[in-house]
């Protein structure tokens, strides 16, 4: 198949630690980072990919690219096509399935239009009275024409029909209408054959002039004239491939007219009275100018796949002309889809086959050949009801994508606080004495838990605030925030392995805030922020963040004095935006709906009773079943989780174990 042309994670590197304040010293783990893509807690998967289509032969672009920098056609071929021998055939006829499947074959009334039968050959009348002639139904078939009052009538001139009619014209065009209500012009004879009940239309061309109907469809007739040169062989030698496949198969056509072969346009095509030519006088020129040459190997037409744009790299295939190596040329005119980036929406995952509430994809292999660690071979898609292994293909295939290579990032923020890159969200809790712990998360659904805390760092006591800030650098890996008793804010670049990369300021005059949380990217603009209630003036603020550093705090709400915690649990209630929970002293839980611009635009209370808890927060989804959990840690104790119902409520509550005491967890 060939793919129409119209149709690193990269090291972050962070200063140091501004001088005079000692970092709390931390300990880091050698487990390698998953390629773990969680469903964001807003927002879309943002997604970076090379190329388009599959890259194995010849890049469309690339051989524009090669054109413009002096490469001779010949060259061109022998680049994308290694080992390959330039070799002349004959013109033969092909069979062309047109893509005209409802079940007859009609075409226009001109001068010198002929039906063939296996009674002979009749020229057809013309005049106001025949409007269409159709083929259909099975062997025999049947020939009507369309009155000038547009009902159809039986035409019994043509003698016996047999299950095949031709129809051809002096002129060497017939023009057959499409399902779609165009009408297709084409050179050569057209058949309407009786197939597995049905008829269906096929074009019987030489294969030369079938490809001006080729050519300028796949490639720009406006490129570079040796890139023409090249797109003409590599298209006569797949169709010839083809033919010859389809033949030995006993199959009635040889090749289609879509991007499942190649696409075939005709002469022209006729919608509204206007006509559209299909062909072009440069293509034209280039087909003749390599006129039957064809590419073979080792005496046998190779199969010639092309693609729009390999990415910079050929991608290998089954045969040993379809080898991965990098690609100068694939990029060397402006405009290609050598890098591109889009954005997907992950309700496009949900459901698929089976996995219910999507929640995260896991790429499991890449060729290797290029940046990023090259195309996607194999994944895995996680969802509240199950998981599903697909190819790179497939997953290409199900976002909608250019080409499977590529990486994703969840664009509306990583709300799972999985510090040590074993899909599974954690815990982080300052222990006695400043120690920093780490309770990895095991299991999933009512059987998940965190394990036994492990020390990855000594020395926090010295933070006022410490909180979690998302992915707050955009490298992929949950990071966190401390802020000093003189008001200034360092943030820690997590590694994804339990540590910590590097450390700095981001922020000072931080002395008259509390609950700080991070707040995902509450304001969309791509970057995690950070809300925190002001004490001076009992305003709920949100500083921006920029990737870097927080911007200066903007009142977002008045009268928040009476809130002692906030939690922020990603999108809480369904709707795609991240949402913010308040907790007064009196123990009333109110959720606060984000409006996805960094305001609120509704708040209902959602609980009671929350002043018997010592601690408050949310790590995302800790259960794995698509909607966002909140963990407490009971005054005596006990570690509960409450569940969410990813509609603003609770489901369920779970007793995970006592020994929480003197835990204050990294919110």
């Amino acid at each position: 198949m060939n793919s129409h042309p119209w149709l690193r994670r990269a090291a972050i590197r962070l200063t140091a630690l501004v001088a005079g304040v000692v970092a709390p010293a931390t300990f880091t783990s050698s487990a390698q980072a998953a390629e773990v893509v969680p469903r964001p807690s807003a927002g879309q998967i943002t997604v970076t990919g090379h190329g388009y289509g599959h890259g194995r032969g010849m890049s469309q672009w690339g051989a524009y690219g090669a054109a413009t920098k002096g490469l001779p056609y010949a060259q061109i071929l022998g680049f994308y096509y290694p080992g390959t021998t330039r070799t002349t055939i004959g013109n033969d006829t092909i069979r062309v399935a047109l893509s005209d499947e409802d079940g007859d074959t009609v075409v226009a009334p001109a001068a010198g239009l002929a039906v063939t039968t296996k009674a002979g050959t009749v020229t057809l009348p013309t005049g106001t009275a025949y409007t269409a002639w159709r083929v259909s139904g099975t062997g025999p078939v049947k020939l009507d024409y369309k009155d000038a009052t547009g009902a159809w009538k039986p035409y019994s001139g043509a003698g016996t029909l047999g299950a095949e009619v031709t129809f051809t014209t002096t002129g060497g065009t017939v023009r057959v209408l499409l399902p779609s209500g165009t009408w297709e012009e084409v050179r050569g004879q057209l058949h309407a054959v009786a197939v597995s009940g049905r008829v269906r239309t096929v074009l019987h061309t030489p294969i030369e002039t079938y490809l001006r109907g080729v050519v300028p469809n796949e490639m720009p007739a406006s490129w570079h004239g040796q890139a023409l040169a090249a797109q003409s062989v590599a298209a006569r030698t797949y169709a010839q491939a083809y033919r010859q496949r389809q033949r030995a198969a006993g199959s009635w056509y040889d090749i289609c007219d879509t991007v499942q072969c190649q696409v075939f346009a005709g002469v022209a095509r006729y919608s509204g009275g206007t006509r559209t030519p299909q062909e072009d006088p440069r293509t034209d020129a280039a087909i003749g100018a390599t006129a039957g040459v064809v590419l073979t190997y080792n005496g046998v037409l190779v199969n010639a796949e092309f693609s729009a744009s390999n990415g910079g790299w050929t991608a290998a295939g089954a045969q040993p002309y379809q080898v991965a190596k990098a690609d100068p040329y694939d990029g060397a005119v402006s405009g290609s889809p050598t890098t591109w980036t889009t954005q997907v929406n992950p309700a496009n995952l949900d459901n698929v086959r089976g996995i219910g509430r999507f929640r995260q994809v896991v790429i499991l292999s890449r060729t290797g050949s290029g940046d990023q660690g090259g195309r996607v071979l194999t994944a895995r898609l996680d969802g509240d009801a199950g998981s599903a292994d697909v190819t790179g293909e497939q997953l290409r295939s199900l976002l909608g994508l250019r080409s499977s290579w590529f990486t994703m990032t969840s664009s509306g923020g990583n709300d799972a606080r999985d510090f040590d890159g074993d899909s599974r969200p954690d815990v982080l809790a300052r222990g006695t004495g400043g120690d920093l712990l780490l309770f990895p998360g095991t299991g999933s659904g009512s059987s998940q838990s965190f394990g036994a805390g492990r020390r990855i760092g000594v020395g926090w006591d010295g933070m006022v605030d410490l909180f979690s800030a998302r992915d707050f650098n955009g490298d992929g890996n949950p990071d966190i925030v401390g802020r000093l008793g003189d008001g200034r804010l360092f943030f820690y670049a997590g590694n994804g392995r339990g540590g910590w990369v590097n450390q700095y300021q981001i922020g000072n005059g931080w002395t008259h805030y509390r609950a700080f949380v991070g707040a995902g990217d509450w304001n969309r603009d791509g970057h995690p922020d950070v809300l925190a209630i002001d004490t001076a003036t009992n305003q709920l603020v949100i500083s921006m963040g920029t990737g870097r550093v927080l911007r200066v705090p903007v009142a977002i709400g008045t009268s928040w004095g009476a809130i002692v915690r906030l939690v922020t649990p990603g999108d809480f209630d369904g709707d795609g935006k991240d949402d913010l929970i308040g907790i007064t002293a009196a123990g009333d839980m109110w959720l606060y709906s984000g409006d996805g611009a960094g305001r609120i635009r509704d708040q209902r209370q959602i609980g009671r009773g929350w002043d018997v808890m010592a601690s408050v927060w949310s790590i995302g989804d800790a259960d794995g079943d698509g909607a966002a959990d909140l963990l407490a840690i009971h005054k005596s104790g006990d570690l509960w989780r409450y569940t969410g119902t990813g509609t603003g409520g609770f489901r369920v509550y779970s007793n995970l174990g006592g020994g929480w005491v003197n835990r204050l967890p990294v919110a």
